[in-house]
């Protein structure tokens, strides 16, 4: 006989000597039993440490925003070198800790899924138990009702007595071994119970797929937020800091209720994997006989739990055979043969049927198949699914951490990032834009002059300025001169009109010096000779 065994690990062990407290802060016992209520509040005591201290941290960034908001803001930046390093670590090691999250995840629910693939294939098996059951019910009927009635009916008409009777003992006995047979399958089907693993599978599937959806999605929105903590340090972005910080403390309350939620289940899951038979007995006491499901659950002893019962139904088959060979024997000196061929042939088929399917019974509800099937949910559970949860307990407590600290230390550092002032482009063609002011050559612009209030341009270190008077050469009064050096005449333009036409208008790096600039400008000579035409 080769049948699994299981043994426990120290991570059971681990989870399993925490101690078991009530929300009384008394002790109580460690034996997984969640129908107890001091049991249960034991796993809602550790479940809730971490959520204290999420609402603990959340009152602490509570008071430190107000009082950094009731502060002045700082005239001073200062460097933020070192605040970038330390939020950078805190994310590493957080993106570090996901991944271990992600991995355990997926043990956790290879776990789950050993265990459900054991319920189906154990359920499957007592199905067709039942099913073998059903149908050998049926042929002990058939049996008794048709075959042995239409023999007897035939053998009546044999006109000797002695041997008539000797007939009939032998029919009797053929009922009473079907009737016998037929007792032991009843009994086997008690045995058996209406146990139903299929709801249980059904039900463990569903809670699986929404547990590990739900950690998939709360790990990748937290891998997210630890991007954009680095993108805004890289980038010294006070936006995407303040986002990323934000967008953390919403999600931390998540994580902290991760974090409760599977220290709770693991310390459940210690306690089952500490003694998984016990459970299972409490469970099942009232739908499986005691003497089956140890046979199923130890699988000390092959021929248990129903061989002896199908081997007294072989033995009922084997005797009716040879009670309906007999019979045809006295019967063949009769010349009724003919008559009695098809009730034999009957009888024989159906008691041939009772045998391949009392063969088969015993192969479907030997106790290795179905022992074997348990511990390979035992070990699904607390092998595979113990580890898994052990990672995302170990996941979610660092990046609770992890993401505490980066919040603290990004709101120390987002302050001394100054605003960034974008480029904003000109279209340098549009002739309603103001005329730029003059330059010496390009890339130098002049300094202004003050005079009398107004602003008004000068050519830097050396004025333009008419050397006669203060006041520049290009206003007079309340009109503007443009002075063209070929000729030496003045154009009076009208303060205040609008700049000169597209055609005129300044290009940057397009003119080496003023002059050429200004030899752009109308002749004074060629505009005076127009008005007098």
């Amino acid at each position: 006989m080769s049948t699994a065994q299981y043994h426990q690990t120290w991570l059971v062990d681990f989870f399993h000597s925490f101690p078991h407290i009530d929300l009384t802060f008394q002790y109580t016992n460690s034996t997984f039993d969640p129908e107890r209520p001091t049991y249960r509040e034991a796993l809602i005591f550790f479940a809730a440490l971490p959520v204290l201290w999420c609402i603990i941290s959340l009152l602490l960034f509570s008071c430190y925003y107000v009082v950094q908001c009731c502060k002045d803001k700082p005239k001073k930046r200062r460097k933020t070198g070192c605040l970038k390093v330390f939020i950078g670590l805190m994310v590493t090691l957080g993106c570090v800790a996901l991944a271990f999250g992600f991995y355990g995840n997926e043990e956790a629910n290879d776990g789950v899924d050993d265990l459900a693939d054991s319920l189906a294939d154990t359920n499957q098996t007592l199905q067709n138990a039942k099913h073998t059951l059903t149908v050998l019910d049926d042929l002990a009927g058939q049996i008794s009702r048709r075959g042995v009635q239409a023999l007897q009916n035939v053998t009546d008409s044999i006109g000797n007595g002695t041997v008539r009777v000797s007939i009939h003992l032998l029919i009797k006995t053929i009922i009473d071994k079907s009737a016998e047979f037929r007792t032991d399958i009843k009994v086997l089907q008690n045995d058996t119970g209406g146990f139903n693993l299929q709801s249980i599978k059904e039900e463990i599937d569903i809670i699986e797929f929404y547990r590990w959806l739900a950690t998939l999605i709360l790990n990748t929105v937290f891998v997210f937020l630890n991007l954009l903590f680095l993108i805004g340090i890289v980038k010294s972005s006070k936006c995407v800091l303040v986002t990323a910080a934000v967008g953390s403390l919403c999600c931390l309350i998540l994580m902290w209720g991760a974090s409760g939620f599977y220290i709770g289940v693991s310390m459940a899951t210690g306690d089952l994997c500490s003694d998984p038979d016990l459970f299972v007995r409490r469970t099942v006491s009232g739908t499986v006989k005691k003497d089956v499901l140890e046979a199923y659950l130890t699988c000390t002893d092959n021929t248990k739990p129903f061989t002896e019962s199908i081997v007294k139904a072989n033995e009922a088959v084997a005797q009716a055979t040879s009670a309906l060979n007999k019979t045809v024997a006295l019967a063949k000196p009769y010349n009724i043969s003919d008559k009695i061929r098809q009730p034999v042939a009957f009888l024989r088929r159906e008691l041939k049927y009772v045998v391949s399917n009392l063969t088969a019974l015993n192969d479907v509800v030997n106790c290795e198949h179905i022992h074997n099937n348990y511990v390979k949910s035992v070990k699904g559970i607390c092998d595979k699914t113990m580890i898994g949860l052990a990672f995302m307990c170990l996941m979610s407590l660092i990046v609770g951490l992890t993401i505490t600290f980066a919040i603290a230390f990004a709101s120390r550092t987002w302050p001394h990032f100054g605003k960034r002032r974008g480029y904003y482009p000109v279209d340098d063609t549009d002739p309603f834009l103001p005329r730029p002011p003059p330059y010496e050559s390009y890339g130098t612009m002049r300094s202004y002059e003050r005079e009398g209030g107004n602003s008004i341009p000068s050519l830097g270190r050396r004025s333009l300025a008419s050397e006669q008077g203060s006041r520049p050469f290009w206003i007079e009064d309340t009109t503007a001169k443009s002075v063209n050096e070929e000729s030496g005449a003045t154009l009076n333009l009208p303060m205040g009109e609008s700049p000169p036409p597209a055609d005129f208008q300044y290009h940057p790096g397009r003119y080496s010096s003023m002059q050429q600039y200004n030899n752009l400008a109308p002749h004074p000579g060629a505009m005076q000779g127009s008005s007098e035409a």
